[in-house]
């Protein structure tokens, strides 16, 4: 808790008379119009109860008259002020003297200042932006007085700059499937961009057992079925204590069968007549008021629309620029049912649409919701009509909207308004209906054929059932069907039919191994078969030149593609994972217009068309076609092919006309066992920035004119047999990427023109070589692990651009003072390097060293002989002979004494970073005076100094059983490796979780990791001030403070033995230079504790406490306003008693 403290109370007597003269304990400071009837209300309410003596102007303002000298007296003789900054706070000059007075009765008197936010960014507050950059704009163009307005300004942001409590509303939405909404809920709070989740039970479990100990609000947006609840949602138990979960739902039974009770529903309310009025008018007029001329007629849309906000924006929209004579018309219409429901309100919306839009409306709210604009618009285009403008009609009408990504959406009513009006075409059969949705309907229409002429789209997604039976005859009556899409459906005695109107055909799983033989789809746009059993997708087809996406993935029985001059504008093929397929028809290779082309997967493939020309191509994808061994030739233009993957495939060579392929950005031939060899024309490829040669065993040499690929970013050779790299690699200004891991050749005696790193030193062939390479002034990346070298060259501080070195599994003993030039290092990677025995000075802005399984290091750095702070993370996994020699005790306070001398410094910049070591250990050391048997470990601290310290926290973990790499299922993604081990710690205070954690990820080749090991951190105080401050923000009624820590591991045999915590202050680093021992902090030396605030003694009455910190009652499922208004009034009442006391 952030507060404002005198700077003129050093003298005792100045305390005493400012107690003397105070007649309030609050001055409360808020906007009336915004919150006196709501939050400022309930909080005098509460102050009230409490007995606290607060002041609240109750009195109307004229507007233009100055600030009363009855509330400028009230400020100066009140003990704190409570300023409630809403939206308009800033609109009222009365709200903003207030604010100036309080400002200078901080400075003068000790007034305590307490921000609260009331639905307004903080940011905007300091920065005078949103609805305060408004109201200044406004007060500026009528207040002569400039100085004035300068002073509220600079008021605003003084208290801004406070800590306070934030009301601010956040939002979060999601749409899709159940396990891509709880990949988005796990991602969203935990900062995590790769969470993998296979099924909705596994994202259930992953949820509970991540999410169980944070406190959240989640918001689950129109939940209609109980399976999203139960997914997302199931139990109050898989959330923290103190979390709030929002659930909006049209269903209020789906609420009470989830153990919801009636006292938890809120039922939405609609909008008061003056609200209606101000949301329609901004629809129908652009203002907040009715024009000249509307105010009758607009009073009459208020009437009929009932307050829904929805139905004012659809009929605003709708009568935006019409003439009085249109407004009568459409509320005449009104006026025949004045009790009509909202989708008859809706209607009159659908009914002022033409012929074309109604049916685009009709598409999309039956069919197309969901899917994107661009193939919804391609798959209704004929050669006389283009739906562009009727979708954009619609959205102009606030009837469908449109994500930044070009998803169609619609409002669920107005999708029922859609749904009811198709109904409405005959209540009594569906298949005489135009669109059919719901499975109970679908199904009768296919099971007994009662299907017409009038039926043009069905959307079948999933049977609730099961897998269901068809009739042969299901679509034979459906002559002019144009949308379809079904799946898990069987068809056992064939098909007979299907339209040849049909314009968009998506059969997940299509039962049969052929297509219909009267089906000539002529008209189809898209045509989607998954997981389908055909074998050949059809014989003797017309000309279809409206097709363009055929996708057959993972069809495992087809063996064959149709003949491709039929579809001649097709431009997406996706056949990955059609396993049986050999051969591609040769008439592939003339589709000119084709974009992407996927073959991933295909593992039957023997060949392709001997030569292609397609100038469209940006994409080519054969990964994983293991019996593919020649590529085609490149003939004519194909200059927009931009990625070719090739990984995987038994290719053994590219064609020479390779070359032709100029526009080229990345080629990827990672694992092709066979490939030896690149074409001597691949310097053509002027465009190419990613080459991926890896674990290509028999490549052992690269074309000498490599080096003309200039604009080459990413070079992986890794695993190849590559003896030297070619002289004109210097050419390569641009190249940010070298992997050269694995690659044994390079220590041979042949390999000394490689680099400047050889097996036998040489100063000549140093002086020969380095020039070259050290022009290479863009790399950030080098690795040149496992290469069986023997020695690094000097010369290796040239690289100044570098981030990333990975030299692990090498033979050499020591790295070259140079290293330390390396000034934009940040990770240095030297695991199993088991001849190291030294470690040079290192650069100052490096993050992490990895150098486990170093069994021969001696000694680290001596961080203290460096200019300013030293911040790595240290990972010393089996670096037993170091802890020997130095001891990880004396190693990290040596760490944290030089970490601090950066405070010294003219610009600090790693202060808000913490630094870490891990280190062979079993044995906490006693710094830590709170330890704890397992995961997670609790102290207390006055609330007063949690600003002012830093933490620090060890744990001691063991791997009880170790597996070879391929026995582990799991893959963590942990930068800049992947791993499966990983320990990680999460920090929390008072309840509230610090979204920052940290990880240690340790993977295979960091060898069996023997004996126990230590994780030490630390973090300092700016760690807190700069990430995370809500944390500090509740207090408990003793003016204690909890904090605690619990690390979590990740991967089989990972555990955690014991923990420990301590908290560090600027007074213990500064002994620490003296004594190089740290006596850590404790509650115990507290109970009678005396607080300095700026020259003034406030000494507190004993207090008793648990020293693993309290219980912790559960919480009840508070409102926003009661959770702050009591945390107010514990700091309130802890700070009023203790000023009392005094």
């Amino acid at each position: 808790m952030a507060f404002v403290t005198p700077k003129t109370a050093s003298d005792p007597s100045s305390s005493s008379s400012a107690l003397a003269r105070w007649e309030y304990d609050v001055f409360l400071s808020f906007r009336g119009e915004d919150t006196r009837k709501n939050f400022t209300g309930h909080l005098y309410s509460a102050l009230d109860q409490r007995g606290i003596r607060t002041f609240r102007d109750d009195e109307k303002r004229e507007k233009g008259k100055p600030i009363s000298p009855k509330l400028l007296n009230a400020i100066q003789v009140s003990r704190f002020a409570v300023i409630v900054l809403s939206r308009n706070y800033a609109s009222s000059s009365w709200c903003l003297d207030e604010l100036v007075k309080i400002v200078e009765c901080t400075e003068e008197t000790g007034l305590i200042a307490l921000p609260v936010f009331y639905h307004v960014n903080p940011s905007d507050v300091r920065k005078q932006m949103g609805t305060f950059a408004e109201a200044f704009a406004e007060l500026e163009g009528h207040i002569k007085n400039k100085e004035k307005v300068q002073t509220w300004k600079y008021a605003l942001t003084q208290v801004a700059n406070l800590s306070g409590w934030d009301l601010q509303d956040e939002e979060k939405s999601g749409n899709g499937g159940l396990v891509p909404l709880q990949k988005q809920l796990l991602s969203d709070i935990l900062i995590e961009s790769n969470i993998a989740i296979s099924n909705v039970q596994w994202g259930i479990n992953v949820i509970r057992n991540r999410l169980c100990h944070k406190k959240v609000i989640v918001i689950l947006d129109d939940v209609d079925q109980t399976e999203q609840l139960e997914a997302l949602a199931g139990d109050r138990g898989w959330f923290g204590r103190g979390s709030i979960i929002i659930i909006t739902t049209r269903d209020q039974h789906l609420l009470i069968r989830n153990e919801v009770t009636e006292e938890e529903i809120y039922k939405a309310k609609t909008l008061n007549d003056d609200e209606a009025l101000k949301l329609f008018s901004r629809k129908a007029f652009k203002q907040d008021y009715p024009a000249e001329g509307y105010e009758v007629l607009s009073k009459k849309v208020i009437y009929y629309a009932q307050g829904l906000p929805l139905a004012l924006e659809v009929l605003g929209s709708f009568l935006f620029h019409r003439k009085p004579d249109a407004w009568e018309s459409a509320l005449g219409r009104l006026k025949e049912s004045p009790e009509r429901k909202i989708l008859d309100v809706l209607q009159i919306s659908f009914d002022g649409l033409r012929k074309t839009e109604q049916k685009v409306f009709l598409d999309i709210a039956c069919f197309f919701k969901g899917m994107n604009k661009d193939c919804v618009a391609n798959i209704l285009r004929t050669d006389h009509y283009k739906p562009h403008i009727d979708i954009d009609v619609l959205m102009e009408k606030s009837l469908i909207t449109i994500s930044r990504s070009g998803t169609l959406w619609m409002h669920d009513l107005l999708q029922e308004l859609g749904k009811e009006i198709v109904c409405c075409e005959s209540p009594e059969e569906p298949g005489q209906r135009s669109r059919l949705w719901c499975s109970e309907h679908v199904l009768h229409v296919l099971k007994h054929s009662t299907g017409t002429e009038k039926v043009e789209s069905i959307s079948l997604s999933s049977p609730s059932k099961g897998e269901e039976h068809l009739n042969v005859e299901a679509f034979s009556k459906m002559k002019n069907l144009r949308l379809l899409k079904i799946s898990n459906v069987q068809l056992p005695h064939g098909l007979n039919y299907l339209s040849n109107e049909l314009r968009f055909l998506n059969w997940d799983g299509y039962p049969l191994e052929s297509m219909p033989t009267s089906f000539q789809p002529y008209k189809l746009v898209e045509l989607i078969m998954p997981h389908s059993r055909i074998k050949q997708l059809w014989d003797g087809i017309g000309s279809s030149e409206w097709l363009k996406l055929i996708n057959l993935s993972n069809s495992k029985n087809l063996i064959m593609t149709p003949d491709f001059t039929r579809v001649p504008n097709l431009e997406i093929l996706i056949l990955q994972g059609c396993t049986r397929m050999s051969k591609i028809h040769a008439s592939l290779g003339d589709l000119k217009r084709l974009i992407l082309l996927d073959l991933n997967g295909c593992i039957g493939l023997k060949s392709l068309p001997y030569k292609i020309s397609l100038e469209s191509l940006e994409i080519f994808v054969l990964s994983g076609c293991s019996r593919l061994k020649k590529f085609p030739e490149i003939v004519g233009n194909m200059l927009r092919l931009s990625k070719l993957y090739l990984d995987g495939t038994a290719i053994k060579e590219l064609p020479l006309s390779v070359e032709r392929l100029t526009g080229l950005t990345l080629l990827n031939l990672r694992d092709c066992k066979n490939f030896s060899s690149l074409p001597s024309g691949i310097f053509n490829l002027t465009s190419l920035k990613t080459l991926t040669l890896s674990c290509c065993s028999k490549l052992d040499e690269l074309p000498e004119h490599l080096g003309n690929v200039e604009g080459l970013e990413e070079l992986d050779v890794s695993g190849t047999a590559i003896r030297e790299l070619p002289s004109s690699i210097v050419h390569l200004k641009n190249l940010t990427a070298l992997s050269l891991r694995g690659c044994e050749g390079l220590s041979s005696k042949s390999s000394n023109k490689l680099l400047p790193f050889p097996s036998i030193p040489s100063p000549d062939i140093m002086s020969l070589i380095w020039p070259s390479l050290s022009v290479l002034c863009s790399l950030t990346k080098l690795d040149l692990s496992y290469c069986n070298l023997q020695a690094i060259s000097k010369d290796i501080g040239c690289l100044s651009s570098l981030r990333e070195l990975n030299l692990s599994g090498n033979n050499f003993v020591s790295l070259p003072e140079s290293v330390n030039q390396l000034s934009n290092l940040l990770y240095m990677d030297i695991v199993n390097c088991t001849s190291l025995r030294l470690l040079p000075e290192l650069p100052l802005n490096i993050g992490f060293v990895v150098a486990n399984g170093c069994s021969k290091l001696e000694a680290l750095p001596d961080p203290l002989e460096l200019k300013f702070g030293f911040k790595p993370m240290f990972d010393l996994l089996n670096c037993f002979k170091l802890v020997e020699n130095q001891g990880y005790g004396d190693m990290f306070l040596t760490m944290l004494r030089s970490y601090h001398q950066e405070r010294y410094c003219e610009h600090p910049k790693s202060l808000s970073y913490g630094f870490g070591i891990v280190i062979p250990g079993s044995k906490i050391p006693k710094w830590y005076s709170h330890q704890s048997v397992g995961t997670s470990v609790n102290l207390q601290v006055p609330s007063y100094l949690c600003n002012k310290m830093g933490i620090t926290f060890c744990a001691v973990f063991v791997l009880h059983q170790h597996h070879p790499p391929d026995q582990l299922d799991d893959l963590y993604l942990a930068k800049p490796h992947k791993t499966r081990h990983l320990l990680g710690w999460k920090f929390s205070a008072n309840g509230h979780d610090c979204q920052t954690s940290t990880y240690f990820p340790f993977n295979e080749d960091s060898g069996k990791v023997e004996s126990h090991h230590l994780w030490l951190y630390y973090l300092p105080p700016k760690f807190f001030k700069i990430n995370w401050n809500k944390g500090w923000d509740t207090i408990s009624a003793n003016g204690f403070s909890q904090i605690g820590i619990k690390f979590y591991t990740r991967g089989p045999g990972l555990e955690v033995k014991k923990c420990g915590i301590g908290v560090v202050y600027e007074q213990d680093i500064e002994d620490i230079s003296q004594t190089n021992e740290l006596e850590f902090f404790t509650v115990d030396d507290c109970n009678n504790f005396v607080v300095a605030v700026e020259g003034s003694e406030i000494e507190s009455s004993h207090v008793d406490h648990d020293r693993d910190g309290p219980s912790g009652e559960h919480r009840s499922n508070e409102t926003q306003h009661r959770n702050i208004i009591d945390r107010l009034m514990l700091c309130l009442g802890f700070w009023i008693e203790n000023f009392c006391t005094r």
